[in-house]
């Protein structure tokens, strides 16, 4: 198969692309396209464990899209060479390399590039288990009413190795149970967000239109992008693993300075997003808002009344959490 170099004009990138087709493959013509779209920023010494984990899945008809967006290690070098020897393996492949845009530029990038029925993300130090895309995409075919499902994931150190298989109680207390239960899950999503990173896929049409597009103004990307879609769409919680999240020295949780600016983002998310919902989940919001705000407040001006204020939206949201998770 021959390698094309292509020259796709975008003011966003100037250090070349490359395109590697392989639309007339054998796979099963019946089965639609899946889109697995992989942002990377220096994470040389995962990215073959990521694509790894993509080739081996058991779902035939993948389309593979990466972009670089300017990494200062070698994974972009790493990424073309791996693409190069294992493009046969799917129905498209395509690496950008750009200059730095940010996290959320560069996944409506990567949106826009699609070309499957179906999106997955896929952060470029974590991986996909064997069964990944066909567990979700058969959920859907399955229950039409929902548009996005997501999982649960086996927690792995910077060696690779399985250090939990429940990402979501393990790393953030949160609840397995009360996500797969249907009426519940949105207030969980909100009350105690735990959603690991790469265990969601969606129908391409949530991409639809700007609303379902990333903020590119904000971090924490992805828990304002759930708050968004649960306002429209029903997510379907698959309650296993379908995904490796990686903990290593650079995750946002380790570092306390950011997580207070995630968690400012997190209020002003709220805060937006309340008039767009109805019943108990504005009321979750509502509560979730708060508490935010003044935590911050108490952080920031170290008030009394910003204390004695937190103190009560905080105990009125874990009251709120222990009825939601109640069967």
């Amino acid at each position: 198969m021959d390698l094309e170099a292509v020259n796709m004009l975008d003011a966003n990138q100037n250090l070349g692309d490359l395109n590697y087709g392989c639309r007339d493959n054998f796979y099963d013509c019946e089965q639609e396209l899946v889109s697995v779209l992989v942002p990377i920023y220096n994470h040389e010494r995962y990215i073959e464990f990521c694509l790894n984990s993509i080739k081996s899945n058991d779902y035939d008809k993948i389309e593979i899209i990466l972009i670089d967006d300017g990494s200062s290690d070698s994974s972009f070098a790493k990424a073309s060479s791996w693409i190069e020897v294992n493009q046969s393996r799917f129905s498209r492949a395509l690496l950008i390399q750009q200059d730095n845009q940010g996290l959320t530029k560069t996944l409506n990038r990567l949106v826009s590039l699609a070309e499957g029925e179906y999106i997955a993300f896929l952060a470029s130090d974590d991986g996909l288990t064997q069964n990944s895309l066909s567990k979700r995409i058969d959920i859907l075919k399955s229950n039409p009413e929902y548009r996005i499902a997501i999982g649960n994931a086996n927690v792995i150190d910077t060696n690779s190795v399985i250090v939990s298989n429940d990402a979501i109680s393990s790393l953030h207390g949160g609840s397995p149970s009360t996500l797969a239960n249907p009426k519940k899950l949105a207030g969980e999503i909100i009350m105690h967000w735990s959603i690991p990173g790469p265990v969601m896929l969606a129908h391409k049409s949530v991409f639809a239109d700007e609303y379902g597009m990333y903020n590119t103004q904000l971090k924490v990307e992805d828990r304002h992008w759930y708050i968004k879609m649960l306002a429209r769409h029903k997510i379907y919680f698959i309650n296993e693993p379908i995904a490796y999240y990686r903990i290593h020295e650079s995750n946002t949780i380790y570092n306390p300075q950011k997580t207070l600016a995630m968690l400012q983002e997190i209020v002003t998310s709220d805060g937006e997003n309340i008039v767009h919902h109805n019943g108990l989940n504005r009321l979750f919001l509502f509560l979730s808002y708060k508490r935010g705000f003044y935590y911050i407040r108490m952080k920031c001006r170290g008030g009394i009344l910003d204390g004695i204020l937190y103190t009560f939206f905080r105990t009125l949201c874990r009251i709120a959490v222990i009825i939601n998770r109640r069967t």
